[in-house]
């Protein structure tokens, strides 16, 4: 199915169809670098001639390490087995029969007999070698290439990957796209804008209890600011202006945002003028996306 069709028919967000997108590729790039490259031996400090020898080598080694772990099983079982016996022997020739102390004798006796053998055959184990997994010393290097080999995602699954992530990008840059968000994507996709530009502590609000503040940042001098966000079509009269600024006044916040997709009136315009409150329209919101700075994009909260 074309990436198109794909993300028409899902239902998943367009802001969270860009976002997982997003994601994917730079998990990709920092594991493959910008230019998605495959894994190649070289990358990992292997000779490519090297690699069947390395299989070769520790398929023998792990065939070793099979027999060399059964057979400790087998001289443990016999041991146990050996000693349980004794403990048997030793216990009938105490009390002559079956009773609670025996068992409990018995029990305590055989736990810790296990327990000792285990070590033992362990401890043998390390001395004479036995315990040490003989594999080629390149093997960490090489399971690591096996590994990025096996999830690497093929040049056709990137190359779809980045039509698409390309589709949403390219969509971004109309105005149709920022219309056809609504009231809390258009937020979310502010917020990623103002982080964009290093503003901090960038944080959207719950929805409510704000007196309408949809964003609230520090600026590069650290100052407050409130943002309000409205997805409208419609130009903004001065009601938004007026009510940002009641909540500016009332927390002795000095800078506020207006962000009104459809533009503004002139009364609108003039009134914000005099509160201190910056107003941005769709075509500032493509620029800012776009890395276009507006004039003075870097004192836009200013």
């Amino acid at each position: 199915m074309p990436y198109y069709n794909y993300y028409r028919k899902t239902k998943v967000s367009k802001v969270d169809q860009y976002e997982i997108l997003e994601n994917e590729i730079n998990l990709l790039v920092q594991k493959y670098g910008r230019e998605f490259k495959q894994p190649q031996p070289e990358d990992y400090g292997l000779d490519p001639f090297m690699l069947s020898s390395i299989e070769k080598f520790n398929s023998i080694a792990e065939v070793r390490n099979k027999r060399i772990n059964k057979i400790k099983t087998s001289v443990k079982l016999i041991l146990d087995i050996f000693l349980i016996a004794v403990v048997i022997l030793f216990l009938f020739s105490m009390f002559g029969e079956f009773n609670e102390n025996f068992v409990v004798i018995f029990i305590f006796s055989s736990t810790i007999i296990c327990s000792l053998v285990d070590i033992f055959i362990d401890k043998f184990s390390e001395i004479i070698g036995a315990k040490k997994s003989l594999m080629h010393d390149k093997t960490e290097q090489y399971k690591k290439y096996i590994n990025d080999i096996k999830s690497y995602p093929g040049e056709d699954k990137i190359s779809n990957l980045l039509k698409r992530f390309d589709f949403f990008k390219k969509q971004k840059k109309e105005k149709e796209y920022w219309f056809s968000l609504n009231g809390h994507e258009f937020e979310r996709q502010f917020t990623n804008i103002l982080k964009k530009y290093n503003y901090k502590d960038v944080k959207k609000t719950p929805g409510s209890g704000d007196g309408g503040i949809d964003i609230k940042c520090l600026n590069h001098d650290d100052s407050v600011v409130y943002i309000q966000c409205k997805a409208h079509k419609k130009q903004l009269g001065p009601e938004p202006g007026r009510a940002l600024f009641g909540v500016m006044k009332a927390d002795n916040v000095d800078i506020g945002v207006l962000v009104g997709l459809g533009g503004f009136t002139i009364k609108a315009k003039e009134e914000a003028e005099k509160m201190n409150i910056k107003l941005i329209d769709v075509y500032d919101v493509i620029k800012l996306f776009n890395g276009q700075y507006l004039p003075k994009a870097n004192q836009l909260l200013n």
